[in-house]
C-alpha cells in the first residue's frame, strides 16, 4: 500500500502544484519561471514534469513538491503534508484531539504567564534599569515581551490557580515543581527572581521560558555554591521541546531566507542585542548542543551557518559539537572570529564591531588552516596537527565536491600531493567504520555569503556526469579512460551513473545536475560530441593539476638537495607538458 507522501506525489503533478503559486511558462519539456524565492530578472528556476523535481539555479534551492509548500508557506514538514493532503484529498492519520486540546489548554497557561511577568516587570524600575545598562531599548524589551519573575515562592502558582487551572496542568506547563514531602504534596514556583525571556516557536506562539537570575532580589546570606543557576529554562513539555527550539525564530526567520544566511549565537541577550542592531538574521540554541531538528528548521531558511558561539572552552566545545552535526547535514559552515567577550557585548561597545566580524567570518576549514598556521611553526608538527584537527571535519562533510576542494586546499597548505591527503581521509573514514566514531578534536582558541570556490575541473566533472544522468543511453560512448581524469571524490559519482540512476533518482543534487544538462544540451544533434569535448577540457585541466602538483615535489627536492628525485620528477614535468601542449 503506498504511503500518504506517495498517493500525494502519484495524485498531484508537480507543475500543477507550482503553477497554483506562480506563473510558469514552457521551455522545451521543462518549465521555467522567474524563481519566488529570490529577486532576479531573467528566469532561473525550473520544473522538470519528468523528474519531479523544482530547482532553482540562482539560488540553488529545489526538492520535491513538500519542499515546495515548505518554501512557500515558510512552514515545517507535517503542515506542508496536510495542505498537500487536504489538496488531494489524501487521508492522513486522525489528530488525537485529547492531546490536542492539552496543547490548548497548556498554551494558554503560558500567555497567561507571559503577561502576568510583564506586568511585574513594569512594577520593576531596576530590572529595567539593569537592562538598559546591558544596552537594550525599550522598544526591544517590548518586542521580546521581557517579564520579571519576583523573588515570591508561589505566586504564578496562585495566580493561574486562581485563573482556573488544575495543579497538574500547571505543572505540566513547568512552570511550577511539584514537591512530595511527609505524605504532603506542595508546588512551588520554578522561576524566582527571574528577568523572563519568552521563547517561541517559529509561529511566534509561547511555548516556554528562559529566565536570568536578578542578583539583587537573592538573599545576601546565601553562599556561592548555594546561589542558583544563572540560566533556567522551561524543561520539555507538549509545547516545548529544548532539542527543537531555536531562540528568536519567529523574528529572524524571513531575514534569514532573505539574506541566504543565519548568525548562531548562544544566549537570549546576544540574539536580541544582535537583532538590536540591526541583524535580523540571528538566532540562538536554547541550552543545548546544535542538534538535528534545530538544523532541519534552518536548512529550509538557507543552508549557509554563521557560527559566532563565545570564545570560552564551552562555546568552543559547543561550537565544534554544532559544526560536525552542521557539515553532515551539508551546511556551508563559517565561523566568526570573536577574541573577547560574547556578542552582546561586542554589540553594546560597538556594534560595527560585530558587522565585521560577520563580514570576516570563514569557512570552518580555512578558519582552522589559519589557526594552526599562526600557531604551529615547525613543518612536520603543522602537518601532524592539521591531519588530526581538519580532516576529522573534512571526513563529516556531506558534499563530496566540498570534500574534494578543502583536501586540495589542505594539500596546498602542506605542500604536499593531493593523493597524500586522501589517503590520512581513507584512513580516518576507515577507523570510523571500525566503530572510533568520535569527531574531530577540539582546537584550543586563546580566548555576505558567497559560495567556496568552485574551479574549472569541478564544472566540468559536474557537467559530464549531468549528460550521463540525463541521457544514459550515452554511457557507451564514454571512454573508460576518461575516469582517470576525475577527482577521487567524483569518481564515486561518476561510476553510479555510468551503472545505474535508479538507486540515486532521490538526490536532488544529482537530478539537479540532470536537469541542468538537459537545459543546456536538448537541442544538441550529437551530444556525445558534446561528451568527448567535454572531457578533452577535463583532461587539459587534469594535466594542469598535476603540472602544479610536481612544481611543488620539485621546490621541495631543490630544498632537501634530492638531485636524483628532480629528475624524475623534471622527466614527468617534461613529458605531461608535452602532453597538454598536443
Amino acid at each position: 500500500m503506498l504511503s500518504p507522501i506517495e498517493q500525494i506525489k502519484e495524485k498531484l503533478d508537480i507543475i500543477d502544484l507550482i503553477q497554483s503559486y506562480i506563473k510558469l511558462d514552457k521551455a522545451g519539456v521543462n518549465f521555467k519561471s522567474v524563481c519566488p524565492f529570490h529577486k532576479e530578472k531573467t528566469p532561473s528556476f525550473y520544473v522538470s514534469p519528468g523528474r519531479q523535481i523544482w530547482h532553482c539555479f540562482g539560488c540553488s534551492r529545489g526538492g520535491d513538491h513538500f519542499r515546495f509548500v515548505m518554501e512557500m508557506e515558510k512552514v515545517e514538514f507535517p503542515e506542508s503534508l496536510r495542505i498537500l493532503a487536504k489538496m488531494t484529498g489524501v487521508k492522513l492519520q486522525k489528530v488525537d484531539e485529547k492531546l490536542a486540546a492539552q496543547k490548548t489548554r497548556l498554551s494558554e497557561i503560558l500567555n497567561k504567564a507571559k503577561e502576568f511577568y510583564k506586568e511585574n516587570f513594569k512594577r520593576r524600575s531596576d530590572v529595567k534599569e539593569y537592562l538598559k545598562e546591558r544596552g537594550l531599548k525599550d522598544k526591544t524589551i517590548e518586542t521580546f515581551e521581557i517579564g520579571y519573575a519576583m523573588p515570591n515562592w508561589d505566586e504564578i502558582y496562585e495566580f493561574l490557580s486562581q485563573g482556573g487551572f488544575s495543579k497538574e496542568e500547571i505543572e505540566n506547563s513547568g512552570l511550577v515543581v511539584k514537591k512530595e514531602e511527609a505524605g504532603s504534596v506542595s508546588y512551588y514556583d520554578r522561576f524566582r527572581a527571574r528577568i523572563m525571556f519568552p521563547i517561541f516557536n517559529q509561529l511566534g506562539e509561547t511555548i516556554g521560558f528562559s529566565g536570568r537570575i536578578f542578583e539583587k532580589d537573592l538573599r545576601k546570606d546565601l553562599k556561592e555554591e548555594e546561589k542558583p543557576a544563572k540560566y533556567i529554562n522551561t524543561p520539555n513539555t507538549l509545547l516545548y521541546d529544548k532539542s527543537k527550539a531555536l531562540y528568536g525564530l519567529n523574528f529572524a526567520k524571513n531575514e534569514i531566507r532573505k539574506n541566504n544566511f543565519c548568525v548562531l549565537v548562544e544566549g537570549q541577550m546576544d540574539v536580541i542585542m544582535s537583532h538590536q542592531a540591526g541583524f535580523l538574521n540571528t538566532v540562538a540554541v536554547s541550552g543545548t548542543a546544535l542538534t538535528e531538528d534545530q538544523l532541519a528548521k534552518l536548512k529550509r531558511l538557507s543552508p549557509n551557518l554563521y557560527i559566532a558561539l563565545d570564545p570560552d572552552a564551552g562555546g568552543i566545545a559547543a561550537t565544534k559539537r554544532g559544526v560536525d552535526l552542521a557539515l553532515k547535514n551539508n551546511f556551508d559552515v563559517k565561523i566568526l572570529p570573536i577574541d573577547k567577550d560574547d556578542p552582546a557585548d561586542i554589540i553594546k561597545e560597538n556594534p560595527e564591531t560585530w558587522l565585521l566580524a560577520i563580514k570576516r567570518a570563514k569557512p570552518i576549514i580555512r578558519y582552522y588552516l589559519d589557526f594552526l598556521s599562526e600557531k604551529v611553526k615547525e613543518k612536520r608538527e603543522l602537518a601532524k596537527e592539521t591531519e588530526r584537527v581538519i580532516i576529522p571535519y573534512i571526513a563529516n562533510i556531506a558534499s563530496n565536491i566540498e570534500q574534494a576542494h578543502w583536501l586540495k586546499e589542505v594539500a596546498v597548505f602542506l605542500s604536499l600531493k593531493e593523493e597524500a591527503v586522501w589517503q590520512s581521509l581513507a584512513k580516518y573514514s576507515k577507523k570510523l567504520k571500525r566503530g572510533n566514531s568520535d569527531s574531530a578534536e577540539s582546537v584550543e582558541t586563546e580566548n555576505s555569503r558567497k559560495p567556496s570556490s568552485v574551479s574549472r575541473r569541478d564544472l566540468l566533472e559536474e557537467k559530464l556526469i549531468g549528460i550521463l544522468l540525463w541521457k544514459k543511453e550515452l554511457a557507451a560512448f564514454f571512454n573508460k579512460d576518461w575516469q582517470n581524469y576525475f577527482s577521487p571524490a567524483r569518481k564515486f559519482i561518476l561510476e553510479k551513473a555510468l551503472n545505474s540512476g535508479t538507486e540515486i533518482a532521490s538526490e536532488h543534487y544529482l537530478n539537479k545536475l540532470a536537469l541542468e544538462a538537459e537545459l543546456y544540451y536538448s537541442n544538441l544533434d550529437k551530444p556525445e560530441e558534446e561528451l568527448n569535448k567535454l572531457a578533452m577540457e577535463l583532461k587539459r585541466e587534469y594535466l594542469k593539476d598535476e603540472l602544479l602538483s610536481l612544481s611543488q615535489k620539485i621546490r621541495e627536492c631543490e630544498i632537501a638537495g634530492d638531485g636524483e628525485n628532480i629528475k624524475k620528477c623534471l622527466d614527468e614535468f617534461h613529458k605531461l607538458s608535452k602532453e597538454l601542449n598536443v
